[in-house]
């Protein structure tokens, strides 16, 4: 029997045959499937006209608002076994928020702007410290592979392989940084021109791709600053990841786990590859993670997993492009996020949600930071994968050469160098500020409008929240406030009406693509969207009066997170203050202005900037302000606040924060009697809990005939240990080949965390299934007639039942049909153009579908003959049915018919 750990894995991507419905037999290309669309059997397949490379997105199919599963790449082909049963209607695929297959689908617009480069935004003051110099240290490669690594799940165990930079002539223990590269082909041969493939292990022949030697241009310089520095490779997981539901990052969080505590052993007592070169040199109370796309999730998974009394400690998170499937932020770790503009891969930017998060989940101090690098893309911070760098084959994310901003060698798109340093300067700012404490490195973190030297013409736009800002307004929070003159309300990003039907709710509607703070999770969109405050008018003279928390200490100016309309005007804004005494003070000389972000989509993005109000000069005692006024001196815009914090130009301090971690469950439970049932799907918690945590449950049965998917809140109170998640279901006492299994997702939105955060509630069916035999498994028939054979099972099915039979190569009894055999119709039915030579039918990929409608037990398969009118021998087809362990076909059923 199949453990739990296999179902969660395989659940949204591989069910049994049976799990086919009935409906699709009249969905084959001649019942009009979109062009690039076609069923080959069991599996649903497209194919796209561009390449298909691996990424760090995660592709879907869908049927109209409904997910269909996440398909595996074949080539340019997209495969997925088909589940849960249901007809295929208005066919889409989608990575990151972007559709692949269409240019548009119902209810959603792009938007359609002149195709010119956005006004320049006022130059950013260069900063007079420079994170990315190199420092005084010279330094040394060196390399090990160690024994692999097992992970649970996996079929081959994970290579432990890492580049270490270290310095020369340095004293003491060395803080210690860490890189684990993302999602990328993991084997390639002939070199940059070759070929590559989504292995591992790697075919005979084939080299492992050296992905995660692509951030030497990092390395190099953060170990001439007195760093120790491990570049990890992780093709292992890359290879094996595709069908588990959080992308790997369990699998990540383990690999980079492990490598620490390698180090953590080797600096304590001796015994590394080098003689003990490291023994007491590590400081691993010291520690930052640099994870790029899927590697940024897994850094940050890896710092939840990571126990109190492990030997290290995690000060710091940088990561680029990152995925974030299952939303899981760890508290009170300095974290810095580099949104690339032109990413064609995490093209959503869901890297987003760790500092909005963020900002939310607890009490914290550590500073989170956005930084959108405008002009950059997905691949080209690292240098393996980037064209004319690299050793293997590399290419350019973007998908649309000929876009004035992100197309390749248009004058807003950097050049691979211009983009490693951008990546470069603020990877080096945050380790600087998580380790150091370096007040320098905080105003490129915080959002002051100031940017490193070392980025030349780069342009980066940075917001920020924690560090020692404090919220003095969200949206959503219950404090009320005023307009007079224009209008303003709290909206949702979007809303659910249905299962993955998210409908706009602040302003038009957009391609989830361009909406980074209400990106949807992949698999968990029943949560309620994140608010924000809604701002229009259509004259100038309004006025928004906000009521802000009063707080007790000091602070050096206001920052403003505000997203603007990507086709508007830039946005002039005066703000007020309001004190206890009800004296209002105007703060600064020149209005805030808000540029948005111009472009075509999906670049106009709909992405907060930070507008700063400085108190200096002002005379405003800041303990008591009590209200803020926004009064637009445009003739007419519109704009979205998330929040009003307090801004004190100092470093907080801060330290990993303990939230318990909340896990959920596999759980397999036999049908029973006829009749309704519960079962209790077990929540476990890791750690205290000492004030109310709040998660999200979302349950999607695949197995679903109905509505799949629905979501409600868990609150685990003080001193809670454990929790249930109730679920109930109806049994009956006949065999169904559609079994319930039921997909568990849990997503922390206070005071706590997720680690193990998706499992499966499978339902066994224990009634005796019926037999299924062929009434003759050798027929013949003469030209213009058919072959057929008949099916029986020994009981009906209640919802019907669904096989497929394959040609077989013939055997010695007879030469095969070929093409040429059959009516052009029949090949035109399966997807395939008549072939100009004859072709034997077991080389075209036809699979016949054998349906029994409900409550019957007879059913044929045919294969209709052509009539040529020329004299042949006997000529054969021979046929297979397989139920890969179904028990309704225990064993594999061959056919053969002859054509006289």
């Amino acid at each position: 029997m199949t453990t739990p750990a296999v179902y969660r894995s395989v659940l949204p991507v591989l069910l049994s045959f049976l799990l086919t419905s009935a409906s699709l037999a009249a969905q084959g290309p001649a019942s009009g499937l979109p062009p690039g669309w076609q069923l080959d059997g069991p599996d649903l397949v497209w194919t796209s006209e561009a390449p298909l490379r691996a990424g760090g997105a995660r592709y879907e199919f869908r049927s109209g608002t409904r997910l269909l599963g996440y398909p595996a790449t074949h080539g340019r082909t997209l495969r997925l076994r088909l589940s849960p049963p249901g007809s295929l209607t208005d066919l889409s695929v989608w990575a990151a928020g972007r559709r692949l297959d269409a240019a548009a689908h119902s209810g959603v617009t792009r938007l359609r702007m002149p195709q010119a480069a956005p006004p320049d935004d006022a130059p950013l003051a260069a900063s007079t410290y420079e994170p990315a110099a190199r420092g005084p240290y010279p330094t040394e490669r060196l390399r090990y592979a160690l024994p692999d690594l097992p992970v649970a799940g996996f079929e081959a165990p994970v290579e432990v392989v890492g580049e270490v930079v270290a310095p020369l002539g340095t004293a003491g223990p060395l803080p210690l940084v860490v890189f684990l590269h993302g999602r990328h082909n993991t084997c390639y041969r002939g070199g940059p021109d070759g070929e590559s493939v989504l292995n591992w292990p790697c075919p005979p022949g084939w080299r492992p791709v050296p992905s995660h030697s692509g951030y030497r241009y990092m390395t190099r310089v953060l170990a001439s600053q007195g760093y120790l520095t491990v570049s990890i490779a992780a093709n292992g997981v890359n290879g094996q990841d595709g069908l588990f539901l959080d992308g790997g990052a369990f699998a990540r969080s383990a690999l980079l786990r492990h490598h620490l505590a390698r180090w953590a052993k080797w600096s304590r007592h001796g015994g590394d590859p080098w003689g003990g070169r490291f023994h007491g040199r590590v400081d691993l109370d010291r520690v930052v993670m640099v994870g790029h796309s899927r590697g940024g999730e897994g850094v940050e998974r890896a710092a939840i997993d990571s126990d109190a009394d492990d030997p290290w400690t995690i000060r710091g998170l940088m990561l680029i492009g990152p995925t974030a499937f299952g939303r899981q932020v760890a508290p009170g770790i300095a974290t810095t996020v580099i949104l690339p503009f032109c990413d064609g891969d995490v093209s959503d930017l869901q890297g987003q949600q760790y500092v909005d998060i963020g900002r939310d989940l607890t009490i914290d101090r550590a500073l989170r930071s956005s930084v959108m690098a405008m002009g950059t893309n997905h691949n080209y911070y690292n240098s393996e994968w980037t064209p004319g760098l690299s050793q293997s084959p590399a290419w350019d994310d973007w998908f649309d050469p000929n876009d004035p901003q992100c197309g390749e060698g248009g004058p807003q798109r950097l050049s691979p160098r211009e983009q490693q340093a951008v990546g470069l300067a603020y990877t080096a700012a945050l380790v600087d500020l998580a380790v150091q404490g370096n007040p320098r490195a905080l105003p490129l973190l915080d959002g002051a409008r100031v940017k490193p030297a070392s980025i030349g013409r780069a342009r980066a736009f940075v917001h920020a929240v924690g560090g020692d800002k404090r919220v003095l307004y969200a949206a959503g929070r219950g404090l009320d406030f005023s307009a007079t003159g224009l209008t303003a309300s709290q909206c949702r990003g979007f809303f659910n009406a249905g299962p993955f039907d998210l409908r706009p709710g602040c302003g038009r509607p957009h391609y989830f693509e361009v909406l980074p703070h209400w990106t949807p999770m992949a698999f968990g969109e029943t949560a309620p969207a994140p608010k924000a405050l809604r701002v229009q008018w259509s004259a100038p003279g309004g006025r928004l009066e906000i009521p802000v928390e009063p707080g007790s200490r000091a602070f050096d100016g206001l920052d403003f997170r505000i997203a603007g309309e990507p086709d508007a005007a830039p946005v002039e804004i005066d703000v007020r203050v309001r004190d206890a005494a009800g004296r209002w003070t105007r703060l600064g000389t020149q209005p805030l202005t808000l540029r948005s972000y111009h472009g075509p989509s999906p670049l106009g993005k709909v992405v907060a900037r930070q507008l700063r109000a400085s108190l200096a000069g002002s005379r405003v005692d800041p303990t008591a302000i009590r209200a803020v006024e926004l009064s637009p001196r445009s003739a007419e815009g519109r704009f979205w606040l998330l929040d009003i914090s307090s801004w004190r130009d100092r470093v907080a301090d801060s330290d990993p924060i303990r939230l318990p971690r909340v896990s959920v469950g596999d759980v397999i439970v036999r049908e029973g009697d006829s009749g309704e049932h519960s079962v209790d799907v077990p929540v476990f918690v890791d750690g205290a809990v000492t004030r109310p945590a709040y998660l999200w449950v979302q349950l999607t049965d695949y197995s679903s005939f109905e509505d799949p998917t629905r979501g409600f809140p868990l609150v685990l109170e003080p001193g809670a240990t454990s929790a249930f998640i109730p679920f109930e279901y109806i049994a009956d006492d006949v065999y169904t080949p559609f079994p319930q299994q039921i997909q568990v997702v849990l997503q922390a939105r206070r005071n706590a965390v997720t680690a193990d955060f998706d499992a499966t509630l499978f339902v066994e069916e224990d009634d005796p299934a019926p037999v299924l035999t062929v009434d003759a498994a050798e027929v013949t028939a003469a030209e213009g007639a058919a072959l057929t054979w008949t099916f029986r099972l020994s009981e009906p099915l209640v919802h019907g039942g669904y096989w497929f039979l394959q040609f077989l190569p013939a055997d010695a009894r007879f030469p095969e049909l070929d093409s040429d055999d059959v009516p052009a119709d029949f090949l035109e039915w399966h997807g395939i153009v008549p072939p100009d030579e004859p072709v034997v039918l077991s080389e075209l990929g036809i699979f016949l579908s054998l349906e029994f409608p409900p409550g019957e037990t007879q059913a044929s398969v045919s294969v209709p003959i052509a009539r040529d009118g020329v004299a042949e021998p006997a000529e054969g087809v021979v046929l297979l049915l397989d139920g890969v362990g179904d028990p309704v076909v225990p064993v594999p059923i061959e056919v053969s018919g002859s054509v006289d």
